[in-house]
């Protein structure tokens, strides 16, 4: 079990804690400035590059309560700023060398589509223009294998895949479009480089993007689309941001996915690495599912709101092509984490996370 991966390379080495860690690992005079450090994939990137010594100063939603966030010293520090505000941004990049952006907006929602567009494509176009004028050395994007829009359903998909407008979705046209923002501030001078992530597979609960995943794969009764989908842990991810924005490599993306895999293994293996007593599968084909999202639109109309889904890319949920890693793993010389040791540490991190949880008094909660 455990999928279709890649061939092994040398190991990604990614500290699980920060305990303590700040006071063993030199002090860097690199400011490095990170969007989307709240995010499913973003803390995973703070604490990584935390745990390398760096200085982050984190972007933080203007509003959004300081209460809950992470503790790591002088060596981080947290600024409101808006991708939509041009003085923030200036204010965000001053004395910043390099900056990773990791903010952006998922959604497979109709009603969604201007806010993925307005969040994705103009807040990262806003960006690269604030760190052409704030002089950054270099930005580090990351994007998703959606922006690579290959229409092909099997085979094998790499970095020079051509972009296919058939079936392709709001999500995926934003991704690609906030692309063209980075590469048109390359060719202004900026130094970039682009990650393009499968399926993030991340230790959290929730409903956002990836951690949704888990709730689904997680519950007693398990709805799950029939085919295959390609998956990445969070934790490789943030080691190879980490180090992408470390070195000289410039002008390249690099698609970031451990391999492939059906999601009737993927549900097999959490029931066994959670402990699931007593399971309940339900796997749903593509027609299914499309007749699902239709009758699910014609209700939506009858009440007078918009129709939520896109019935083209319900229906190709499940059918994709292998994502190929292999010029990541050569330039940077990394091994993707297999499938079974992601999921064992998901579930043994959600675990130790409900017992907490089960700890508190009300109060604490």
């Amino acid at each position: 079990m455990g999928g279709q991966q890649h061939p092994k390379q040398p190991s990604l080495t990614s500290p699980e804690t920060t305990k303590n860690n700040r006071h063993n690992v030199p002090k860097s005079t690199l400011m490095i400035v990170l969007t989307g450090a709240t995010g499913v994939i973003g803390k995973h990137i703070l604490r990584n590059l935390v745990n390398r010594g760096h200085r982050v100063r984190c972007m933080l939603r203007p509003g959004r309560s300081q209460e809950g966030l992470p503790d790591y010293g002088e060596l981080v520090s947290w600024q409101e700023a808006s991708l939509f505000d041009p003085s923030d941004l200036e204010n965000l990049l001053n004395g910043a060398e390099k900056v990773i952006h990791s903010a952006g907006f998922v959604s497979f929602l109709r009603s969604d589509r201007d806010n993925l567009f307005k969040t994705n494509v103009e807040g990262t176009a806003n960006l690269v223009n604030a760190c052409l004028d704030a002089g950054i050395k270099k930005l580090v994007h990351l994007s998703s294998i959606a922006a690579l829009g290959s229409g092909k359903k099997s085979g094998t998909v790499d970095e020079k895949a051509k972009w296919e407008e058939d079936n392709a979705s709001a999500y995926a046209h934003s991704k690609r479009l906030a692309e063209q923002e980075v590469w048109r501030a390359e060719a202004e001078g900026l130094s970039v480089a682009v990650v393009n992530p499968s399926v993030v597979l991340t230790n959290e609960h929730g409903d956002r993007s990836s951690a949704e995943l888990n709730n689904r794969m997680l519950a007693k009764k398990s709805i799950y689309p029939k085919g295959d989908m390609n998956y990445v842990d969070v934790r490789d991810v943030a080691e190879i941001v980490s180090q992408l924005v470390e070195s000289d490599i410039s002008g390249e993306r690099f698609v970031l996915s451990a391999g492939k895999t059906s999601f009737s293994e993927l549900r097999q293996l959490f029931v066994k690495f959670s402990g699931l007593q007593k399971p309940k599968n339900i796997e749903l084909g593509s027609g299914l599912m499309g007749t699902g999202a239709m009758l699910a639109n014609i209700a939506a109309v009858l009440r007078g709101k918009t129709a939520p889904y896109a019935i083209g890319s319900i229906k190709n949920i499940g059918k994709c092509p292998l994502y190929d890693s292999s010029k990541v793993s050569n330039a940077l010389g990394v091994r993707f984490r297999g499938l079974d040791e992601s999921l064992s540490w998901i579930c043994e991190s959600l675990q130790r996370g409900s017992e907490t949880v089960s700890k508190k008094s009300p109060a604490q909660r």
